[in-house]
Parts: C-alpha cells; structure tokens; sequence
C-alpha cells in the first residue's frame, strides 16, 4: 500500500475525530473502498453517517448509496431513497443513477 495513502488516512482521521465533517466523509470513502486501511463498511457507514449529522450532502448520498446496496447495515430501499432526498435538498447536485 502506497505510504501516500497510509498518510492520507492518519490526517484525516485526526481531523475526521474533531468533527470535521468532510474528513468524517473521507474517512467513510476510505474505508468503503479500502484506502489506506483495511476495507470495512461498517465503519465506511458509521463515518458516512457522522458526517451526514452535520448536513454533509456528500456524506448523505454516500449514506444513501450504503443503504441501497446494503454496504455495511442492511439493504433499504426506503432509507436510501430518505438520504438520497436529504443531500439533494442540502445541495447535492453530481448526477448518478441514485433512486429518488
């Protein structure tokens, strides 16, 4: 694993444990995706979510995204549908093929 990354993921877990919450997004991104640090979507969604509390659009459709294909909680239709409504009403605007 490139240092670059391991780097990246100490930084911002630092600033993620502050409550920033674009590091608690990043942290979440890098968990899921196994960034720097072992993937696991438990704690990819239990960032996503943290950030999402502090009206993060990115981390709601992150959150969205883990509810619809079950990415560490179980797989809700409903919920992903609710988070993807939330980001787009705080903003979010990336087009994707998220259910609304």
């Amino acid at each position: 694993m490139p240092k670059n990354n391991k780097e990246s993921f100490k930084w911002n877990l630092l600033a993620a444990k502050q409550g920033i919450s674009e590091a608690q997004n990043k942290i979440g991104y890098f968990f899921h995706e196994g960034i720097g640090i072992k993937l696991n979507y438990k704690k990819a969604f239990f960032w996503y979510k943290k950030a999402s509390e502090q009206s993060n659009e990115i981390a709601m459709n992150n959150l969205g995204l883990s509810y619809l294909y079950g990415d560490g909680c179980n797989k809700s239709e409903r919920w992903a549908k609710y988070w993807f409504k939330k980001a787009k009403k705080y903003g979010y605007k990336k087009k994707s093929d998220n259910i609304v």
